[in-house]
Order: structure tokens, then sequence, then C-alpha cells
């Protein structure tokens, strides 16, 4: 009826056997809107206090980053483990932020409220391991 059919659907008309293909994938866990919701609040916060300087260096800096951080590391490995479409790329991207989360929970913890910065730290290192975590995750997308 004006339009290609297939198998009596319409051409564009999900099959059913796609109802958790990568197209439709299956819905998420109830408390998924709430974390992201929470990750949003604080990456806020954490964007006002860059902007503005409100609420000290401890708290912010050292605190509710290292939070939001947790958070979306804990984020990218629930999405492997929940939806195994692409599971190697967001694996690799959850390692990256982990290594990312380490270095800054390193520096917050090891050099957070020293004066005289050492250079290079251990932290380095865990910022420098994010590149090619990073671009495994990248190059797992693209093929």
């Amino acid at each position: 009826m004006g339009g290609i059919e297939t198998e009596d659907r319409p051409l564009l008309a999900p099959a059913p056997s796609d109802a958790a293909s990568p197209i439709h994938p299956r819905p998420g866990p109830r408390w998924l809107p709430a974390a992201w919701a929470v990750l949003l609040l604080l990456t806020g916060v954490e964007g006002l206090h860059e902007l503005t300087g409100f609420a000290g260096p401890g708290l912010v800096d050292n605190g509710i980053h290292n939070a939001v951080m947790i958070a979306a590391t804990a984020l990218c490995v629930g999405r492997a483990w929940y939806e195994p479409h692409c599971r190697p790329a967001w694996l690799a991207f959850a390692a990256g932020l982990a290594a990312w989360t380490l270095g800054d929970l390193t520096w917050s913890i090891l050099y957070g409220s020293e004066a005289h910065l050492p250079y290079p730290t251990i932290s380095d290192v865990f910022w420098l391991a994010w590149y090619p975590l990073m671009a495994v995750g990248v190059a797992l997308l693209i093929r």
C-alpha cells in the first residue's frame, strides 16, 4: 500500500527478531537514567567551579572531580557488560577512563596539597596510558 513491502510488512519496519539488535537495543536498567542525572549534575557543579571558583579547590578538584571520573568509568564498564554490541571497544574506553581516573586519584592523594610538584609523576604514567587505550577503542568501533 503505497510502499515497498516485504513479508507483509513495510520495508523499514523492524522485524520481530530485531528487538535486541544494535539498531533496537534492549531497554537499559532502571537505575541508569538516575546515574546519568547524577553524573550530569556533578559535571555541572565541576564546570561551575572551573568558571567561578566557588566551593574552594579541595572539595571540587579532588572530591567531585574524582567522583565524576569514577562514575564515568563505571558507566563505560556497565555499557560493555550490559550490551554485547561493540563490547571490546567499550572495554577499551573503560580501561582508558580507568587509567585516567587512577592518574587523577594518585595525583590527588600524593600531590594534591604539595606546593612544589615533582615532574614527572606516577600520575603521568596513567594519564599517558589513556591515549593508546582510547585509540584502540576508536579503532575497534571503526572496524
